[in-house]
């Protein structure tokens, strides 16, 4: 549910949630799941030391990247989309994951949806965080 409203409030063409696993961050959740871009990016894992994934978990704000193909270090392989927003969510101290909206369009995210993303992202850790416990 948190995904479709990220989805539905920025008009993301695919939102996707990823939790930290060691080094990588491991594709754990999409929305819409059947799209043909989530087929594409399914099984990710990314390295997260040289991505731009990184940069987000490192300063643990919303990282709104414009146009990818302008940030190709950031980025590896056949990319299939143009703008992305990462917000990274911890618990406690302790980084748990992101949330990832992507956008075909370059220059898709504002601000304002970076925020809003963030939000999602710190609701999203509660429920990961009990669904943990169970």
């Amino acid at each position: 549910m948190i995904l479709r409203k990220c989805r539905e409030a920025t008009s993301a063409d695919l939102v996707q949630l990823f939790r930290l696993d060691g080094t990588d961050l491991n594709l754990q959740l999409t929305w819409p799941p059947d799209s043909e871009l989530a087929k594409r990016l399914s099984r990710t894992r990314l390295p997260v030391a040289i991505s731009a994934y990184g940069q987000a978990l490192a300063s643990s704000e919303f990282l709104l990247v414009s146009d990818v193909r302008l940030h190709r270090g950031l980025y590896s392989g056949d990319i299939a989309f143009h703008s992305e927003l990462i917000a990274p969510f911890r618990i406690k101290d302790e980084l748990i994951g992101a949330i990832s909206l992507i956008s075909k369009a370059p220059r898709h995210f504002t601000n304002d949806n970076g925020a809003f993303a963030k939000t999602l992202a710190d609701q999203a850790v509660v429920a990961i965080f009990h669904a943990d416990l169970v």
